[in-house]
């Protein structure tokens, strides 16, 4: 009889002692997909998530997945041979009748439970695996790239990681600074008393900051204002340090030429490319000091002017309510970020950055504010997502392109080759009667093949915008009733009504007669092939200066939410070589893009389960 397990009673007893109501083992293995089963694939044991994730239960047989490749063979292959684990790729597709596409990576290993062999099998999402390597990498790059230089160390103080930009103010690379100790490194830059603060910040585990000087390349002393930051890890109890860099070279110099003189502290205004402002605080009131030339070409200001004038005569309302929000946060925060935009014949983006000075002698503050232009940045990550976009778009289209195209062109060269064969055998018989019906079964085969390129030659026209449109007066009601006979003989087979309804007897307009025939017999071939009872009516109206033809079917209808998604070329609904309705995924797209060619409108509503109705508007 088949016995199922509870893991806490297979745990060592201080695991077991620590579990309450028994959901020690669960927690431990909820994270991702675990399941225990015996040779026969049987499944003794699975966590939460294997059973989410799944939809199987203890005493389920893993027969009822779809996978690539059989899980089942694979565990019965591991079980022959003489490995002690593996892992591989899985691709599960259908779980329990539902459809459901997953890939994992598995790790299938024995163990011995009460002396009877049993197979443990880990299931790891490979996009769970794909997001950790990008957080990896991107943790990476902003650490190499980013504008503040970063050292990471370990609990003893001994350096781990050094961003370049941390290695160009010590002068050394990673191969002089990798496990040395952070106190000799940074001895040359402290005083004996601030590096035994520094020293003893690590012992004890606490935060610690200094700024220092550096004597840039060049000669030129640059400063730097030191962070160090205790980070615990989740993984363990260890403590690691963060040890940042921060150039506060420019901050340094602007205080100590505002306290040299106003006037010289103007003309390093006027020569900083960023726009910067200047606002005094004093006796509850926020005072226009000073700009650059930059701030005040961009936000209309008088500089003289506006000179001492209360800030809110001064700023757009927008802006100022901004700030005075800003400033009241500056009491814990020391700087604030904020991105804000302009319009002045053009719309500019900002980048804010609010800092303040206090004047202790005249109870005065002073608020710098900077605003970088990142018009250009914020431009150029739009191209970027739009890059990205379109790239997506095309991989999807190639993706659908050799998916549909691989299954329709080999399904009639099968037909072919199965009829040269039946050929062979009636040559070899002197059945000449028969080998003249198999030739009209090769023409059929032949022509949807012929219509399969033509259909790909119109899609390439017409997205490369060169379709010839050759007009003439054209017999709308006519062209309906050629496409509506050719029709008849397979929605008859199918017993579905195909119903014309003319509001005029005599209706002509001048258009494109080859192009308006294709985009009609895509249409109804559309509306025979996905009905499968009631009716698909056609009809035509003139309105005014316009005429509309309206194609409405009873079948099964499309998902409102794929619609436009199925104007796209090679797009169907249904995906793979698993779906109920064969077909390139041209049809609707050749539709779509024609009757645009012509001058047309193109208006689809269906519903799933109920119907389509598709009407198409043209200029008479």
């Amino acid at each position: 009889m088949l016995k199922y397990l509870n893991l806490n009673e297979l745990l060592p007893k201080e695991y077991s002692n620590n579990s309450q109501n028994g959901e020690f083992a669960d927690g431990m293995t909820d994270a991702s997909p675990l399941v225990i089963v015996d040779p026969s694939c049987k499944i003794i044991y699975g966590n939460r998530s294997f059973k989410k994730n799944f939809n199987l239960e203890e005493g389920d047989n893993f027969v009822t997945l779809k996978s690539e490749p059989n899980l089942v063979y694979t565990v019965i292959a591991f079980a022959k041979s003489e490995y002690e684990n593996l892992r591989f790729d899985l691709n599960v597709t259908i779980i329990n009748g539902k459809t459901s596409k997953n890939n994992y990576y598995v790790d299938i290993s024995r163990i011995s439970i009460q002396g009877v062999e049993y197979f443990s099998l880990y299931f790891t999402s490979l996009e769970i695996n794909h997001k950790l390597e990008d957080q990896v990498n991107n943790l990476h790059f902003a650490l190499e790239y980013g504008k503040i230089p970063v050292m990471i160390l370990n609990d003893d103080g001994r350096i781990s990681y050094c961003s370049k930009s941390f290695e160009k103010i010590l002068s050394k690379n990673i191969d002089e600074l990798f496990n040395r100790s952070i106190s000799e490194v940074i001895a040359r830059y402290l005083p004996k008393e601030d590096l035994l603060k520094f020293q003893e910040s690590i012992v004890e585990v606490r935060p610690w900051s200094k700024s220092i000087i550096c004597i840039e390349e060049w000669g030129t002393p640059s400063y730097r204002d030191l962070q160090l930051s205790p980070v615990k890890l989740e993984s363990s109890d260890k403590v690691n340090f963060i040890l940042t860099a921060t150039d506060i070279t420019n901050y340094i110099l602007k205080n100590l030429i505002i306290k040299k003189s106003e006037e010289r502290l103007k003309s390093l205004i006027n020569n900083i490319s960023d726009h910067l402002l200047i606002i005094k605080y004093e006796r509850d009131s926020y005072l226009f000091e000073t700009a650059n030339e930059n701030f005040c070409k961009s936000f209309s200001v008088d500089r003289v002017g506006a000179h001492c004038k209360n800030l809110a005569m001064v700023l757009k309302p927008n802006l100022f309510n901004k700030l005075i929000e800003v400033f009241s946060r500056l009491e814990s925060e020391k700087q604030f970020y904020f991105d804000c935009e302009v319009e002045n014949n053009e719309l500019r983006h900002f980048g804010v950055k609010v800092s303040f000075i206090d004047e202790k002698p005249d109870n005065q503050r002073y608020y710098i504010i900077s605003f970088k232009d990142i018009t250009d940045q914020i431009l150029y990550q739009q191209q970027l997502k739009k890059a990205f976009e379109k790239e997506n778009h095309l991989n999807r289209l190639k993706t659908n392109f050799l998916e549909n195209m691989s299954h329709e062109i080999r399904t009639p060269f099968n037909a072919i080759m199965g009829y040269t064969e039946i050929i062979d055998e009636c040559l070899s018989t002197e059945d000449y009667h028969s080998i003249k019906e198999i030739s009209y079964s090769v023409k059929d085969v032949l022509q949807r093949i012929l219509n399969l390129f033509n259909n790909i030659v119109d899609v390439s026209q017409a997205e490369a915008h060169d379709l010839e449109v050759n007009k003439s007066s054209t017999d709308i009601n006519g062209v309906i009733k050629s496409i509506l006979k050719k029709k008849l003989h397979e929605s008859e087979k199918k017993h579905v009504l195909l119903n014309a309804e003319f509001m005029e007897p005599e209706l002509r307009a001048d258009t494109d007669d080859v192009k308006l025939e294709k985009i009609l017999n895509a249409l109804i071939d559309n509306s025979v092939k996905y009905t499968d009872r009631g009716s698909i009516t056609v009809s035509s109206l003139k309105i005014e200066d316009e005429i509309k033809i309206i194609i409405s079917d009873t079948g099964y209808g499309m998902d409102a939410t794929h619609i436009y998604r199925l104007l796209e070329p090679f797009a169907q609904e249904e995906e793979g070589y698993t779906r109920n309705y064969q077909g390139a995924g041209l049809g609707l797209t050749i539709a779509y893009r024609f009757t645009q060619a012509l001058g047309g409108s193109f208006d689809i509503k269906s519903e799933k389960g109920k119907g389509t109705t598709i009407t198409l508007t043209f200029p008479v």
